[in-house]
């Protein structure tokens, strides 16, 4: 199976593998925006505009979003990391047309009512609750503050109660129009996909919008040390880890399997 790459005029980029013997696909599309991409005062701002953009948009409200996706039995969902902003689908090859249009819509026509907003800030408020008191997900927060001290890589993903309980519609239209914009954003589909067919839908949908004025990244200084959290707890959550060089993807799969060995298992 190999991996067909288009890039369109406007930059976006488009990456399908097609899978013959599946009768179902996937398809999404990355942001290169995530937490380390916020400032000072929008921790968590891109987290939230993820929760956001399912919420409505100018042609669909939400309910019409799920539906629309339910009623062809499609499954739709999002996530949102340090670096990246993702929304993707599950359906049938014959509502690929449906989903792209999804996708598009939410990615450029959002309305981020400001009843959704009041709602959504509720509802990661109570997640950065939830984070606080699983050890699983506070660990990492504390690792990554380690290493990356000082930087926003080193910030928690879902932001803090006072961040979350600052931003207004007009902070998350912004940081929209600044992250999200033809050349930061990665197309991919698999399955039971054609790559001309999906490339001449995405031009259809996509091919119009402009670039983001998003600043250059910039390497995130090592930091390393050690962080600890006391809680009145029957288990001992532990992270170590050290910096690494990955060049090639046979790098990224030797260093996995290090790191089952190290800590994969209960021997």
């Amino acid at each position: 199976m190999t991996t067909t790459v288009t890039v369109l005029g406007n930059g976006l980029k488009i990456a399908t593998r097609a899978m013959p013997h599946t009768a179902t696909l996937s398809v999404g599309i990355w942001v290169n925006a995530g937490a380390r991409d916020e400032g000072d005062n929008e921790q968590g701002i891109a987290h939230m505009l993820e929760h956001m953009a399912f919420k409505g948009t100018k042609r669909r409200d939400a309910q019409t979003i799920a539906t629309e996706v339910e009623n062809v039995g499609g499954y739709m969902n999002a996530h949102t990391s340090r670096e990246e902003t993702a929304y993707y689908l599950r359906l049938l090859p014959e509502h690929l047309d449906l989903g792209v249009d999804i996708l598009a819509d939410i990615l450029t026509e959002s309305t981020l009512p400001e009843l959704e907003i009041e709602r959504e800030r509720g509802v990661i408020i109570q997640e950065i609750g939830q984070s606080l008191d699983t050890p699983d997900d506070l660990v990492f927060d504390l690792f990554a503050a380690a290493c990356y001290e000082g930087h926003t890589l080193g910030r928690p993903i879902l932001g803090t109660v006072d961040s979350v309980s600052a931003f207004q519609q007009q902070d998350l239209d912004a940081f929209l129009r600044r992250h999200y914009g033809a050349g930061q954003m990665l197309v991919c589909a698999a399955g039971a996909v054609d790559h001309d067919d999906l490339v001449r839908r995405i031009e259809q949908r996509l091919g119009h919008i402009g670039n983001a004025t998003s600043a250059v990244r910039h390497a995130a200084p090592w930091g390393g040390g050690r962080k600890l959290a006391t809680r009145e707890l029957e288990q001992s959550h532990i992270v170590f880890g050290l910096p690494a060089k990955i060049d090639t993807m046979a790098d990224r799969f030797s260093l996995m399997a290090l790191s089952t060995l190290y800590g994969g298992g209960m021997s």
